[in-house]
């Protein structure tokens, strides 16, 4: 379930989970890291030019606009909730703080260095914490972030030059190792990320089965099963899950319209079962 959510500046229907951080005295820290880290997503990422403009209800989504509320969101953490915090929780205020340093639009290089140093703040986290499956997820996901779609050399197979491919292989697969980490999505969902660019995509494919039905109403952890499924050949389950996933989006195109970020990028779902049913010479 989405929920609408407006900070200055910004109006944006984000998952229930994220929502709860703008008014509940309860998991509020968790849910604020995350309004800053989905805000910045729609905006940015390492390789985008700075001036990336998506149309979302009215309001253009770049960094002028989604820098302040990052910014906002990290520094209500700080002042607000660092008292009701857990330990493992100031820790991902501290770390949260480190990428979004400022409010004021900087230059994309900057913008990656904040990166980095929120890659190694959360390092330390790891450290203290690897036992907690947010941590986990967070911190490869602060690794793989600094090179997006670069994880491995797709013509040698080998790990990309300066990415942490392996080290976040080490904590995702570590992590898998861990009570529930098969029930958590965002563990499952960057497993297959850093699985389907390797020479050996399919060692990913008993993960993408935990994951492919786990949030029923969410298209995109229907989807993302399938990047491996046609890697390996297994066009008919590609097919199957992406009408799922496409189904699934009907239902958040019914609540939330077609006038945001995620109603546009659903298209890619559709795209991926066209694909899929191309190659399986269905029609």
């Amino acid at each position: 379930m989405s929920v609408k959510v407006t900070v200055p500046g910004v109006s944006v229907s984000i998952s229930k989970f994220h929502a709860i951080a703008f008014g509940c005295k309860w998991q509020c820290v968790r849910g604020r890291v995350g309004v800053a880290n989905f805000l910045m997503r729609k905006s940015f990422s390492p390789t985008a030019i700075h001036t990336v403009e998506l149309v979302n209800s009215g309001w253009y989504w770049n960094l002028a606009v989604t820098l302040p509320a990052t910014y906002q969101a990290v520094q209500t953490a700080k002042s607000s909730l660092a008292a009701f915090a857990t330990p493992v929780e100031q820790g991902l205020i501290n770390a949260i703080s480190v990428r979004f340093l400022t409010k004021q639009v900087v230059s994309v290089s900057e913008l990656v260095t904040h990166s980095r140093e929120y890659k190694y703040a959360m390092e330390g986290i790891y450290r203290d914490f690897g036992d907690d499956l947010d941590v986990v997820t967070l911190y490869a996901d602060s690794m793989m972030s600094l090179t997006p779609w670069r994880l491995y050399d797709v013509a040698t197979g080998q790990p990309t030059k300066g990415a942490f491919t392996l080290e976040s292989k080490d904590v995702l697969e570590r992590g898998l190792q861990l009570e529930d980490s098969l029930k958590h999505p965002g563990l499952l969902h960057l497993y297959i990320h850093l699985s389907e660019m390797s020479p050996n995509p399919e060692r990913a494919l008993s993960v993408a089965e935990h994951l492919r039905d786990l949030v029923p109403d969410a298209g995109h952890t229907h989807h993302m099963p399938t990047h491996l499924d046609v890697l390996v050949g297994d066009y008919r389950r590609a097919i199957s899950s992406n009408i799922h996933a496409t189904l699934a989006d009907e239902k958040y195109v019914a609540v939330e319209g077609p006038n945001n970020l995620y109603s546009l990028y659903r298209l890619h779902n559709y795209h991926s079962l066209i694909y899929a049913a191309m190659h399986a010479g269905k029609k």
